[in-house]
């Protein structure tokens, strides 16, 4: 319960393995008074040999689904290595797609990712 009422949340996950192929995905719907949103996030992986993955992701974000408030998408690429077992690096490349609307705001364009995983 918050200040201005209650929130309430539904959804899923999920998840699929074919080989060397993965799927996860997940979907939220939260409610706050009479507003209803609404967020799906995804991502796709395939691992190319032991310790090198590649993976693709997707998320989509409505802040009030009943109206035109606006979207937000996101489309990501990028590859994950355990490069020693004590080591990993990430890289991901993701474009953010803004409709913009009274809730939304943003400029469209493209954002790198570099982490780095000391796994002790």
């Amino acid at each position: 319960e918050q200040d201005s009422g209650h929130r309430r949340s539904a959804g899923g996950h999920g998840s699929v393995r074919l080989g060397p192929l993965v799927w996860l995905g997940q979907w939220d719907e939260p409610r706050e008074a009479d507003r209803r949103e609404r967020v799906l996030t995804q991502e796709l992986s395939m691992m190319v040999v032991q310790g090198w993955t590649l993976r693709a992701t997707h998320g989509f974000h409505d802040p009030d689904r009943d109206s035109q408030s606006g979207t937000q998408q996101s489309v990501g690429a990028g590859v994950d290595v355990l490069a020693t077992p004590f080591f990993g690096i990430l890289a991901m490349a993701t474009y953010q797609d803004f409709e913009e609307g009274p809730a939304v705001s943003g400029a469209d364009g493209w954002s790198a990712d570099l982490v780095l995983h000391f796994l002790y």
